[in-house]
């Protein structure tokens, strides 16, 4: 039995109990929950009620350790991974790249950076609307990619039309095509002002060899390689954010060679097949456990 999050925990939990046969218990712990009182803590503990946890991240197996005093030899890190096929360059044409940014409004030759995020308040759009406002390159263009809570949408849309930003960012909604989208990008971005657990979308920036600027703190610190893949700012500083953005549209050439570091360092770190098998050990280390 597999818990991935803490109602289906106490489930699999009780439905472990009630089997006639014996059954064996693992979870994957993916989130730094809100722990701040004892009722939240002994919700949360159904995640650890297992001899074996796996963690998405090295972040969140200290953060197990260090919050709920699990062993740490008993956890086994899987991180997130891409699948390779799908996340392939050059599946994508240079026709397709051309109308995706037509799409986005941004012609060839023209500045692009993207977040592919769910529009909440602490994903940071609102640091990077802040940024790009304050970044010097007013060629600089820019697309939201993912759905959102209205009101958090309005309030940036509202920030973006006081800061005269309107026809320089693109809400692109919920797309299928995230791929092409990243293809066609010369940058992406996590802003987060709240650590991220793990953060795929850094990974699938880089697997499609764009360029990633994260924030310095979660998941992000294990993703990105500063100075070879992406660059990594203070969460919710936008001075650094926009210093960022400059320097990476200074040297095209320097991103084009970031790119390709970037999908090497995904493709030997994060794919589902090196997921699966991570996921797998922990399957075997909870079988022979009692």
């Amino acid at each position: 039995m597999h818990a991935r999050s803490r109602a289906p925990a106490w489930v699999g939990l009780l439905a472990c109990k009630l089997a006639k046969r014996q059954a064996r218990f693992i979870t994957t712990f993916h989130g730094v929950y809100s722990h701040g009182n004892v009722l939240k803590r002994l919700y949360n503990s159904a995640m650890l009620r297992t001899p074996v946890v796996i963690a998405n991240s090295q972040f969140i197996r200290r953060h197990i350790v260090d919050v709920y005093g699990y062993p740490e030899e008993r956890i086994v890190v899987a991180p997130r991974g891409i699948d390779p096929a799908l996340f392939e360059p050059a599946t994508i044409s240079d026709a397709t790249r051309s109308a995706v940014r037509a799409e986005l409004g941004v012609m060839k030759g023209v500045p692009l950076a993207v977040m592919v995020s769910r529009i909440t308040n602490w994903k940071g759009h609102s640091v990077f609307v802040d940024a790009m406002a304050r970044c010097s390159r007013n060629d600089l263009h820019a697309a939201f990619v993912g759905e959102g809570n209205p009101d958090e949408i309005a309030r940036v849309k509202q920030q973006i039309e006081r800061l005269g930003l309107s026809d320089r960012i693109f809400f692109a909604g919920s797309r299928r095509d995230v791929p092409a989208i990243l293809a066609a990008a010369d940058l992406a971005v996590s802003a987060s002002i709240r650590p991220e657990a793990f953060g795929r979308a850094a990974i699938e920036a880089q697997a499609m060899k764009t360029p990633v600027i994260a924030t310095n703190h979660g998941g992000s610190r294990e993703t990105v390689l500063p100075g070879e893949t992406g660059w990594l700012v203070p969460p919710g500083d936008v001075a650094a954010l926009a210093a960022a953005l400059e320097e990476a549209f200074a040297d095209p050439g320097r991103l084009a060679v970031m790119g390709t570091h970037g999908r090497e360092h995904v493709l030997a770190t994060f794919t589902t097949q090196q997921m699966l098998e991570r996921e797998f050990s922990a399957y075997e280390k909870r079988t022979a456990a009692p």
